[in-house]
């Protein structure tokens, strides 16, 4: 990915994660490494502002890191600037913003929803979803273009869908898309992506296309296998 003349990798391991950060130049021989970071859990999620001014990560025990551009450019030891918390109990599945560089949604395997304040370093709403759930566990997240709805994708092959009010940053129910009776009938959805007014569903070898302009009843517009 290329952000702000640099490009950041992410490696995953069965042991560790390594955030790895390149210099683009122009041509590939002018490319190099500027700095890597090894961590002590594998990623699972990776987040960074419009600027790149802060590195957010997401490891498998539900730790939340945040790490600002200079500790990474400057080559600084992790420190004090270095936020680093145990939000959940379980891997984070999704981290996204929901206010652009203010306010995060972060879920994970716990089944919880929490929105966390860059400003306060503390969570300000969000939680439990395993009323909707039934029996399911939260397998991915994103929120959409407008960062008023979060969709979380489930173990059992279903996304919901939830509006948030962002005064008082709690969750309302809106809506579940079951992903059909067929082959994907129980199929965990692995991703969410969003075009326009649509959200792209990927589940085993299947992308899903339904559109989500209105507030209830989207519609399967296309899908295709992979």
């Amino acid at each position: 990915m290329n952000k702000v003349g640099m490009m950041w990798s992410l490696v995953d391991t069965e042991c560790f994660g390594t955030l790895t950060f390149w210099k683009m130049g122009e041509s590939y021989e002018d490319t190099e490494r500027v700095a890597k970071l090894d961590f002590e859990q594998r990623i699972s999620r990776l987040l960074t502002d419009k600027e790149s001014k802060v590195f957010i990560v997401g490891t498998d025990d539900g730790e939340l890191q945040i790490i600002p551009r200079e500790v990474v450019l400057d080559k600084k030891p992790l420190g004090e600037s270095h936020y680093r918390n145990k939000l959940l109990g379980g891997r984070m599945v999704g981290l996204a913003w929901m206010v652009e560089g203010k306010v995060l949604a972060i879920s994970g395997a716990d089944n919880f929803l929490r929105l966390f304040d860059m400003s306060s370093l503390k969570v300000v709403g969000g939680g439990s979803l395993n009323k909707r759930l039934e029996g399911s566990t939260l397998s991915t997240m994103e929120v959409d273009q407008t960062g008023s709805r979060i969709f979380f994708g489930t173990s059992k092959g279903t996304v919901m869908c939830y509006r948030v009010n962002t005064e008082n940053f709690q969750p309302a129910f809106l809506y579940t898309i079951s992903l059909g009776s067929g082959v994907l009938a129980g199929t965990p959805v692995t991703a969410l992506s969003f075009s326009h007014e649509n959200v792209f569903v990927g589940c085993g070898s299947q992308v899903l296309v339904y559109n989500v302009a209105g507030t209830k009843d989207p519609k399967n517009v296309y899908f295709f296998g992979i």
